[in-house]
């Protein structure tokens, strides 16, 4: 009976040391978790600077978890392969023209905190430049033979410098429907950057003739000889035939598409089965007004 109540005794403390381990393991979980939620805006940052100007912009760090958390920041500059994945690397000279007002700040939980930096033209090089301003959580105390997890977000900085690098394109495939039925026009661009430097963001003009409907169409960054796919929807609503004319950079595509898009999508059928009522109502009054006239 001893012997019974002692393994009963242990098997209820092996239950409630399994049951505290998984509490544990569910806390520091959380913990990650939260620091995993680490955010940061803007995503992407513009500009446009002479050489000799002095710049200042922002950018707010958020911390939506429940553990206060130690926050690093850094500078680098980033290329782009020809697959259009980004490589980030460190830069002297990048560094010394773009600097943050601060190198580490503290994130109470669910806290946020804006941070100013400095973009001097005069130390960065001319033309495109490609940095980013990278917030990283700092690598907490570790107990010896422990694993712990750094998190990193940042904001892509694309700046021009003076002059910009050579804006040369090709629009290598395209694939947009000639029968257009949705909110408006849409397709896939595929663009290559053809010039033999820098990078911009493929950003073009769309144009239907021959009305005078335009509109500007946003495409990704591509850099020198990287080609980039892309998505467009541009709403209007139109019937008819029309020539979509696209034109990104120096490079040019054009297609005739039959549009029936927006309001026309419930509007065109409404018109023809109106149309279509009153046809009948006419020949069926026309049948009738036939046999009245036969009948006498």
């Amino acid at each position: 009976m001893r012997l019974l109540k002692r393994r009963s005794l242990l098997a209820f403390a092996a239950v409630l040391a399994i049951a505290a381990a998984a509490l544990l393991g569910a806390v520091a979980y959380s913990n990650r978790a939260a620091a995993l939620g680490l955010q940061i805006r803007p995503l992407y940052y513009r500009a446009t600077i002479s050489p000799n100007e002095v710049k200042k912009g922002f950018l707010d760090i958020a911390n939506p978890g429940n553990a206060p958390l130690t926050i690093e920041l850094s500078v680098r500059a980033f290329k782009q392969d020809s697959s259009g994945n980004l490589s980030f690397y460190d830069s002297a000279q990048i560094s010394a023209g773009i600097i943050t007002d601060a190198k580490t700040i503290k994130l109470g939980p669910r806290e946020s905190w804006r941070v100013f930096f400095t973009i001097d033209g005069r130390k960065l090089p001319g033309g495109d430049v490609f940095a980013a301003i990278f917030a990283t959580t700092a690598a907490p105390a570790a107990a010896p033979g422990s694993l712990t997890a750094r998190v990193q977000v940042g904001t892509l900085l694309v700046l021009q410098n003076g002059s910009p690098g050579p804006r040369q394109a090709a629009i290598t495939a395209a694939r947009v429907a000639w029968l257009q039925t949705g909110e408006g026009i849409s397709g896939r661009l595929t663009v290559k950057n053809t010039g033999s430097g820098g990078g911009y963001f493929a950003d073009g003009t769309l144009r239907l003739s021959p009305s005078t409907f335009q509109k500007d169409i946003s495409g990704p960054l591509v850099m020198a000889g990287v080609e980039r796919r892309f998505d467009f929807n541009v709403p209007v609503s139109r019937l008819g035939l029309y020539k979509l004319d696209v034109q990104i950079a120096d490079a040019h595509y054009s297609r005739w598409v039959v549009m029936i898009t927006g309001f026309w999508r419930w509007l065109l059928p409404l018109i023809l089965a109106t149309a279509g009522l009153l046809g009948w109502v006419v020949r069926r009054l026309l049948v009738l007004k036939k046999r009245a006239k036969t009948a006498k």
